[in-house]
């Protein structure tokens, strides 16, 4: 089975994190939706984001006690302190295997009729590493929401890759240990 990969670009900023989640949730059930109804094989993945990851990446923290692990975002150049932010902002992954302009289509002509005209394009990446790209966007999204593949023919699980992808980690984490342009400020104890 030839499984291909499409990003589509969703180049509006948000004035709040609130807002790109109501966003996000709002194109999912419509990718939903649309899913059910032409029962095309696709699954989708909407990443919110609002770190860069020159500063701060999200991490799984394991704390020995039951129930799912705490996913935080920590910063890459101050000890201990919470990440920098830039304005929220949306990353769509598509992974189908046939009809790619339905499917492509039916997002940008939504993002479009919602905010305007070049606010959205799609792009193959399958021949880009669409891994690397999966794993870029997992690292610095606090909220991510998945559409399944309703048919059952993708073998692809957006949400079981996202915890494979996230770094796990079970006390303290410490990024960028090694490189010289570290600034870490110790807390004061």
């Amino acid at each position: 089975m030839d499984i291909r990969f499409i990003n589509v670009e969703h180049s509006v900023k948000f004035d709040s994190m609130e807002d790109a989640i109501k966003e996000a949730n709002r194109l999912k059930m419509i990718m939903d939706r649309f899913a059910k109804r032409t029962e095309l094989p696709f699954s989708c993945l909407f990443a919110v984001s609002q770190l860069s990851l020159r500063f701060g990446e999200y991490v799984m923290f394991h704390n020995g006690k039951k129930g799912r692990p705490k996913r935080k975002a920590v910063s890459k150049r101050v000890l201990f302190a919470p990440p920098e932010t830039v304005q929220p902002h949306l990353h769509i992954i598509i992974a189908y295997t046939k009809q790619e302009k339905i499917i492509s289509n039916k997002l940008v002509e939504s993002i479009t009729r919602k905010y305007g005209e070049g606010t959205s394009r799609a792009y193959d990446i399958t021949n880009t590493n669409p891994l690397y790209y999966f794993q870029y966007v997992v690292r610095q999204s606090g909220t991510l929401r998945y559409v399944r593949d309703f048919t059952n023919i993708i073998p692809i699980d957006f949400k079981k890759m996202t915890r494979i992808s996230t770094k796990q980690e079970d006390d303290i984490y410490f990024h960028a240990n090694n490189r010289k342009d570290a600034i870490f400020r110790y807390p004061v104890g």
